[in-house]
């Protein structure tokens, strides 16, 4: 064989050998730049998804603490209206809760109605408590707030949901008691 023939089987040997490894190292290079751009993508969506987490659960609590406000309120004024007996004595215990007659009429459940069935997502203490109180009121408007005519057992769950709302609105109990002097 000449030794033109033999310089271009070697050149197109080395051409050959050149283009596999230049194939092999772009192949490797894209497959690395891949790999990269994956962890890139996958990070950005952990981060992504977890910064819509805690921007549901910050609206979350959010309507959670909405709910209790109205509902606090709607508490209160329904208080307001049963913690004195039919001689308007303050009923500050429930020693005596059994043998009192309570005005009921009109106690709202407006607020309670409208957003019970978003407090059942809600688990909390405080949503329990509601629950409760609200039973409470609603005994005392079954009996025509006659607590002596409640079976023992509903008595007790209201003497517990009147005793929550002692315990809850204590302060201004004691705020108005001190403001008659």
């Amino acid at each position: 064989m000449s030794q033109e023939i033999i310089i271009a089987v070697i050149g197109g040997v080395v051409t050959i050998i050149v283009g596999l490894i230049t194939a092999g190292a772009t192949y490797l290079g894209v497959r690395i730049q891949i790999k990269k751009n994956e962890e890139i993508s996958e990070k950005k969506r952990v981060q992504q998804e977890g910064e819509r987490k805690q921007l549901e659960q910050e609206s979350f609590e959010y309507q959670k603490q909405i709910i209790e406000r109205f509902i606090d309120f709607e508490i209160h004024e329904n208080f307001n209206k049963i913690k004195r007996n039919h001689m308007k004595e303050l009923i500050s215990d429930t020693k005596n809760l059994r043998k009192q007659y309570i005005k009921h009429e009109g106690l709202n459940f407006i607020e309670f109605d409208k957003n019970k069935y978003a407090l059942i997502k809600y688990k909390s203490d405080t949503i329990n408590e509601v629950i409760e109180i609200y039973d409470a009121f609603r005994l005392l408007v079954i009996y025509d707030g006659l607590c002596e005519n409640m079976p023992d057992d509903e008595f007790h769950r209201f003497k517990k949901g009147y005793q929550l709302c002692l315990n809850r609105f204590e302060k201004d109990q004691i705020h108005n008691f001190l403001k008659r002097f």
